[in-house]
């Protein structure tokens, strides 16, 4: 068998479908995409093209503890200007280590922060200009 996957989308729960999707727009500069599955409990919005984040109106209540190694990575051509709209609109954000306002160096020396969405999910940003497998 050959590794011909790819990543289509994400498919995340969430308790605000509003909120979310105010924060996966504003926040992230995601657009929001037709929602082929025409169900209106979820949102799609999509990255680069080909792939996208599916917000899906779950149960209410306090999201469960999330590990930070728990996330999804985008990765940002303009990660400068994505670091100072978040610092300008006040979105915390830090490095692996939970150091706030702090960007992070991975091992493999790509700059990153990190920031959790409403329902404290974690999304890393990644500093890679160019596409990488």
């Amino acid at each position: 068998m050959s590794a011909t996957l790819r990543l289509d989308h994400i498919s995340i729960y969430v308790r605000d479908l509003d909120a979310s999707a105010q924060f996966y727009q504003k926040v992230l500069g995601l657009a929001e995409i037709a929602n082929l599955a025409g169900h209106a409990h979820v949102r799609w919005f999509g990255f680069d093209g080909a792939h996208a984040i599916h917000l899906i109106s779950g149960p209410a209540g306090a999201p469960p503890a999330r590990p930070i190694a728990s996330h999804f990575a985008l990765a940002c051509p303009d990660f400068e200007a994505r670091v100072a709209a978040l610092t300008q609109a006040n979105v915390s954000f830090g490095d692996y280590y939970g150091r706030k306002g702090h960007i992070g160096v991975r091992a493999d020396g790509m700059r990153s922060v990190y920031l959790q969405d409403p329902d404290d999910y974690w999304i890393e940003l990644l500093d890679a200009p160019d596409h990488r497998p």
